[in-house]
């Protein structure tokens, strides 16, 4: 509650409810929430319900994915949900741009799992913005190097991928890579 795909949400809870007692695993690692909240939503079990609660008022008109990977599992066998996503709108629509592709290592064309993708929302090309802010949308490879981000507004977009070798999302070190597209999408 709200049911997924809501618009005009306006509330500081969302309640998901299972038909099965769930457990949370690895939910640090796992829960991206694209854009980002700041302070991030407390998220807690209770019973066979999942508890949203947020901490500040939301963007109006703006799309929010919580995407849980596998970190929802049942109480008694740990099967995950796998790939849970929960999407609501503070607009009247759901945004349903999104992005796919693979990201690799120019040197040797590898991938890699974990690979940070983010997008700016930016009508100035400025290859300066992972330094600058935290991005409007972001994801991690998959173990194939693979990517997707859905349910994102209109832009125009520059998009980086990141080897983040701290948590923080921002290019800040010495030993972290960066690449990114010199074009806005």
């Amino acid at each position: 509650s709200p049911e997924n795909l809501s618009t005009n949400f306006a509330g500081k809870e969302i309640v998901i409810s299972f038909n099965e007692f769930i457990v949370l695993k690895e939910l640090d690692k796992q829960l991206i929430i694209s854009p980002i909240i700041k302070p991030a939503p407390t998220i807690t079990v209770k019973g066979k319900s999942l508890i949203i609660e947020l901490k500040k008022e939301l963007l109006p008109n703006t799309t929010y994915t919580l995407n849980f990977g596998n970190a929802i599992t049942d109480l008694h066998e740990a099967n995950a949900v796998e790939d849970f996503r929960y999407v609501f709108s503070t607009g009247d629509y759901v945004d349903t741009l999104h992005i796919d592709g693979t990201v690799s290592f120019a040197n040797d064309l590898k991938t890699e799992k974990g690979i940070l993708v983010m997008l700016y929302n930016t009508d100035i090309l400025n290859d300066s913005l992972p330094y600058l802010r935290m991005p409007d949308f972001f994801t991690r490879t998959d173990a194939t190097g693979n990517y997707s981000i859905r349910n994102i507004s209109n832009g125009p977009y520059k998009i980086f991928a990141l080897k983040d070798a701290d948590p923080d999302s921002k290019f800040n070190s010495s030993h972290e890579q960066v690449g990114f597209i010199n074009y806005t999408l």
